[in-house]
């Protein structure tokens, strides 16, 4: 059955970080900070079923010469939850509005999963203000479905989460019940092997399933997750998804922002050549994290600190 709705404030975790709302282009954003304000801005977003509680282990390290701000997008904890605007353009441009909010002119972009298109959509619309992302594990739908195909009992989880995500509120409904133990299949399907044994691994699926009961959340992370999918899909066809996102290569930018992406050499759905060739066409760098899953900021947070600092030194 339904879990009774969470009070977000379950999710405000106290640690070396304060939390703030931030206005973003009329909507309020939250935000976990650390760190100086005077030091370089570096923005973490987390990707699907997610929130700023995905960057415990990455913002100390961060924080130590950097303004590290870990986010909650829209929809998600406790940002607002408006009735719109879910699509990767918009994400795109909350992101950007989000480095003026914070007091800077510029910033890096650490974005995870189906988060990493919205974060280089903001780099090329938003140059001046996005200059650099990492992209961690980036989630290219044409992998998902290359993927799932080939292999379609290994992956059954991926299958129902696609059809969970087609109909969001039959999504929402399973992401809450039963104590979230499809969400919970989903995220060890993804982990690698030693995050999902440590216990580190249960303490994070505890929180998950906190975010995911609080008001509406559940039900806005499948509407971003099947808009993500949709915009990269061809009208009449559920097989073929195009090979940029949302028109990548029509954006016109004069500098476009460095990328670095960030691979867990464990992840189930994406390998490394691919991510390279077909998620991110231009990047500058990809890094293969041995032992690392999916959530490659959590299995192994100081490779994520070690990519921002190269990204800035390229």
């Amino acid at each position: 059955m339904p879990q009774r709705p969470t009070n977000p404030s379950a999710i405000e975790l106290d640690g070396p970080w304060t939390h703030h709302l931030y206005h973003s282009r009329g909507v309020r954003i939250h935000c976990a900070d650390s760190g100086s304000p005077d030091a370089p801005l570096v923005l973490l977003v987390h990707g699907f079923a997610g929130g700023w509680f995905d960057w415990q282990s990455v913002l100390p390290l961060l924080a130590e010469d950097h303004h590290a701000v870990a986010i909650d997008l829209r929809g998600y904890g406790l940002s607002d939850k408006p009735p719109h605007g879910y699509d990767l353009g918009t994400t795109a441009l909350d992101i950007a509005g989000l480095v003026l909010a914070l007091g800077h002119t510029s910033a890096t972009v650490v974005a995870h999963g189906e988060s990493v298109p919205a974060a280089v959509i903001a780099g090329l619309t938003e140059p001046q203000r996005i200059k650099r992302v990492v992209a961690l594990n980036p989630s290219h739908p044409r992998q998902n479905v290359d993927v799932v195909t080939r292999h379609p009992i290994r992956h059954r989880d991926r299958i129902t989460l696609g059809v969970a995500t087609r109909f969001p509120r039959l999504g929402e409904r399973w992401l809450k019940a039963d104590h979230s133990l499809f969400l919970e299949q989903i995220v060890a399907h993804l982990a690698g092997s030693a995050f999902q044994y440590s216990d580190s691994f249960d303490e994070y699926l505890a929180i998950r399933r906190f975010a995911m009961g609080v008001e509406r959340v559940a039900y806005y992370a499948c509407l971003r997750h099947r808009k993500a999918a949709v915009a990269t899909m061809p009208r009449g066809t559920a097989q073929t998804v195009l090979a940029d996102w949302s028109g990548w290569n029509e954006i016109e930018c004069s500098t476009p922002p460095a990328v670095r992406v960030l691979h867990g050499a464990e992840d189930p759905l994406i390998t490394a050549s691919k991510t390279a060739r077909e998620t991110i066409a231009d990047a500058d760098h990809v890094t293969v994290v041995p032992g690392a899953g999916h959530y490659v900021h959590m299995e192994a947070p100081q490779a994520v600190r070690d990519a921002v600092l190269a990204v800035e030194e390229a």
